[in-house]
C-alpha cells in the first residue's frame, strides 16, 4: 500500500495493481473493494510477470473499446466501491495518520 494506491482511491477512481501476488487480497483484509464486477481480477493470482501482464493489457484493451457512455455507466456503477475506498482510505491514511515506513518496513 502506497501512494500509488492511495491517490486513485482518495480521487475515487477505478485502478488495477501491477503488485506482487495477493496485492488485491491485502487490500480487501484493509477494507478496500476492488473491481472483480467490472474486469477479471484473477491477475493478481499469477506469479508469472508474463501471465500478469497479459492479464492486465486484456483488462486495459477491453477499457479502450467501450464507447463515453459505457464508460460512465461503469463509473456510476462503481460508485458504492469508490465511495467505500475513499472513506477507508481516509480512514486509514488520513485520520489515524498511518503510512508506511520503507526504511523500516512497517506500518506507522
Amino acid at each position: 500500500f502506497n501512494e500509488k494506491t492511495l491517490k486513485p482511491l482518495l480521487a475515487m477512481r477505478p485502478f488495477i495493481c501491477n503488485a506482487n501476488r495477493g496485492y488485491l487480497k491485502n487490500l480487501h483484509s484493509m477494507g478496500f473493494k476492488t473491481f472483480s464486477n467490472w474486469w477479471d481480477e484473477s491477475y493478481d493470482n499469477e506469479d508469472s510477470f508474463y501471465n500478469k501482464q497479459d492479464k492486465i493489457l486484456k483488462i486495459i484493451e477491453s477499457i479502450l473499446k467501450k464507447s463515453d457512455l459505457e464508460l460512465k455507466n461503469m463509473l456510476q456503477d462503481m460508485e458504492s466501491v469508490l465511495i467505500n475506498n475513499f472513506k477507508t482510505a481516509k480512514r486509514l491514511v488520513l485520520d489515524k495518520n498511518l503510512w508506511y515506513d520503507k526504511e523500516n518496513l512497517t506500518w506507522t
